[in-house]
């Protein structure tokens, strides 16, 4: 149980209470700090900007530069707050889906901007772009201290694949988006669904209760207009601070054409570096530096035609690669491939490889998943543990030219993961991971 907002709580330094009937504040300063001297901010506007078009009438050709929208305020339902994920919770009663609030909001609008914004001090969400959105952009802006997500593009209810929407060609790149979900701890930084051809690029994403970048909205492979996302060259860490089963990247749905590459992702704390949930299906992940994740560098539900190519992986909690127990094949598609692992990274201390039991057993066994040309290496010796061992596991016709050797990383205690002139992953085929433009760039 979690109780706060009572004048008898008052015991600490900078602790508060408002007194709604009277509008008294009590405030407990700091020592040597007169409260006289400080400016207290109380919003009441949930709302500071909308910007509204129609379906065949949208908004066009708006544009805002170098302004802060700071303070909004959100007031809890009288039904209370019962989470679904991320931004969405539902009414007990009824069961309807409600979305929180946008401090800035825009519904069918096209070739409009936010560009060296900053949004800031919310009750709620952020800034989002969320209905009938195409052609517009939200670069070099600064999201932060927002009571739920950072950034939302798309609607939660175009969960069908539907040619008349006019959402698409979304770009959201060079942003800073940090110490979202202060209120709502379910929340994201950034959260895209069925908006096709958006790019997610260069963006700096950490200090997050939840999740860092979600894409993908729908809970199995059904189409929708969810397809052709990049997410690309994003460092994305300390995440995960506060709740679980969430990642740094996560993704959900049928996703044809979408890559997620190049990104940095570490100290996913109590989460995993990526989890693919229920329905994620035919993208790629290559070229991906996943080291000090909390849980599994990548976690799995029912998935399939996901290909992982040419990343690094090290320093897991729990397992390099958990597809989630009962859950092994996609329903009506038992011969599919979940999962191809080729020319991949596993550098770990004294934890496995694979999920417990996950790979093996009657449930799946291992006929629906594709290892070959990695590379393993546990410091203490030996092979990173497969359930069984690895000669067994080349049997059954896994990873026939995998290696167990030391990739000989430059200093992987500190993040230095190029490789030394004489490392075997370069014989192996794997490309070197630039990581120089990791992140916002001019």
């Amino acid at each position: 149980m979690y109780l706060e907002h009572a004048r008898e709580f008052i015991d600490q330094p900078g602790e508060w209470y408002l007194d709604r009937a009277t509008g008294i504040l009590t405030y407990q300063a700091q020592p040597g700090t007169d409260p006289n001297d400080l400016v207290f901010m109380a919003p009441v506007l949930a709302q500071l900007l909308k910007v509204e078009g129609t379906y065949g009438n949208p908004v066009k050709n708006l544009h805002f530069a170098g302004i802060h929208f700071k303070y909004t305020n959100w007031q809890l339902p009288d039904f209370g707050y019962t989470a679904r994920q991320a931004h969405m919770y539902v009414n007990p009663s009824d069961r309807p889906v409600y979305t929180l609030t946008e401090a800035v909001e825009c519904n069918y609008v096209e070739d409009c901007s936010f560009v060296r914004c900053a949004v800031a001090h919310t009750g709620a969400n952020g800034l989002g772009f969320i209905k009938g959105c195409k052609d517009s952009k939200i670069l070099y802006c600064h999201i932060y201290d927002t009571g739920g997500n950072g950034i939302t593009v798309g609607d939660v209810a175009n969960t069908e694949a539907n040619p008349d929407l006019p959402d698409g060609n979304m770009d959201v790149s060079h942003n800073i988006v940090n110490d979202c979900g202060k209120v709502i701890f379910g929340a994201v930084g950034i959260w895209e669904a069925f908006v096709p051809d958006t790019r997610i690029t260069h963006n700096h994403v950490y200090n997050l209760p939840l999740g860092g970048i979600t894409i993908g909205w729908r809970w199995d492979d059904t189409p929708s207009n969810q397809r052709n996302v990049l997410v690309e060259k994003n460092h994305v860490h300390d995440v995960m601070r506060t709740l679980y089963d969430n990642a740094a990247i996560y993704t959900l749905g049928n996703q044809p054409g979408t890559i997620i590459q190049n990104n940095l992702i570490h100290h996913s704390l109590n989460g995993n570096g990526m989890q693919h949930d229920n329905g994620s299906s035919n993208f790629i992940v290559r070229n991906n530096i996943i080291w000090k994740v909390g849980h599994d560098v990548c976690q799995s539900a029912y998935v399939h035609d996901i290909v992982w190519e040419n990343n690094i992986a090290a320093f897991w909690g729990r397992a390099g690669v958990t597809r989630m127990q009962g859950k092994q094949l996609f329903p009506g598609l038992p011969g599919a491939i979940s999962h191809t692992f080729k020319r991949n990274i596993y550098f770990a201390d004294n934890i496995g490889m694979l999920g417990i039991k996950k790979f093996t057993g009657s449930l799946m066994g291992r006929n629906n998943v594709d290892f070959d040309n990695n590379i393993y290496w546990k410091r203490n010796g030996g092979i990173l543990t497969l359930n069984e061992s690895f000669k067994a596991w080349q049997a059954a016709g896994k990873d026939q030219h995998s290696r167990i050797v030391d990739p000989l990383f430059v200093d992987p205690d500190n993040g230095d993961f190029r490789f030394r002139a004489e490392s075997p992953a370069l014989q192996l085929g794997f490309k070197p991971i630039d990581m120089s433009e990791i992140g916002p760039i001019e």
